[in-house]
């Protein structure tokens, strides 16, 4: 006997989601967003995608400020130290120079990107909890230097904050303070917008509130429908649907996102 129609669809359902991660060839931290340990993606994984994905943040933290001419040339000088303190692998003395630095100095212009580095330090040793605090402050000097000089750069710099500050808080098991910080967090640059939107998802399934979950993808979907995570949002949605039983939902969920695939490798 063959399959009841029920099961072949839901077969043909779990076969079809295999095929569009297989074809989309997207980066694996693009699928699988770093937030928290979940009975999806194992804890090893995590750990990875988290140090690939802050990498890209302290390179786009870096890029913010690498021709900022709204400083003190002293104050330069002090953050170019702690880099090459880093590049050298001491990682103490960059340390102790940053963190002199944002007590000495914290109205500079430099200020908030010193203490955001100092975050991203921390979570580069697995210290969660330094990270979220240090995360923290960086996004308030960076609330306070918007409203001093109006500069927008503030903005993105304390986007990125925020990002990871709820990074650091959903890895503690902090869920609620994280949903809050990923919520802000969806205000201003599009693509850290699309992966807090999709974060969100990620803590509301942990909690097992799947309406919420597929709630959340579906913005990823509808508000990003450019961006890698929008392919991965939609899956999250299929399965969602199917752990209900709506296997002909997912199906339709499905549908179109050939065209995704496209908007996601830029053609």
């Amino acid at each position: 006997m063959g399959l009841p129609t029920g099961m072949s669809i839901i077969r043909c359902v779990m076969i079809l989601m295999s095929c569009v991660l297989a074809a989309s060839g997207l980066q694996a931290q693009d699928i699988l967003m770093p937030t928290l340990p979940s009975a999806v993606i194992a804890r090893q994984s995590h750990s990875y995608l988290d140090q690939a994905l802050l990498h890209r943040s302290l390179e786009r933290l870096r890029s913010y400020a690498s021709d900022w001419t709204r400083t003190a040339s002293a104050d330069r000088v002090s953050v170019d130290r702690a880099e090459i303190d880093r590049r050298r692998d001491n990682r103490l003395g960059a340390a102790r120079r940053l963190s002199d630095f944002t007590e000495r100095r914290a109205t500079s212009p430099l200020a908030p990107a010193a203490m955001l580095e100092r975050g991203f330090m921390a979570l580069e040793d697995g210290d969660h909890r330094g990270g979220a605090l240090l995360c923290e402050q960086a996004a308030a000097l960076c609330d306070d230097a918007l409203q001093r000089t109006g500069d927008s750069l503030y903005v993105r710099i304390g986007q990125l904050a925020t990002f990871w500050q709820a990074t650091s808080l959903a890895h503690m098991g902090e869920l609620e303070r994280a949903m809050t910080a990923y919520q802000k967090s969806t205000s201003g640059e599009d693509d850290l917008a699309a992966q807090s939107r999709f974060a969100i998802g990620q803590v509301y399934e942990q909690n097992n509130q799947q309406a919420e979950a597929f709630s959340a993808y579906a913005d990823v979907w509808t508000k990003h429908p450019g961006h890698a995570l929008a392919v991965a949002a939609r899956v999250r949605q299929a399965v969602i649907s199917l752990g209900k039983r709506q296997a002909v939902r997912s199906i339709d969920l499905l549908n179109g996102i050939d065209s995704a695939l496209a908007r996601a490798a830029g053609q």
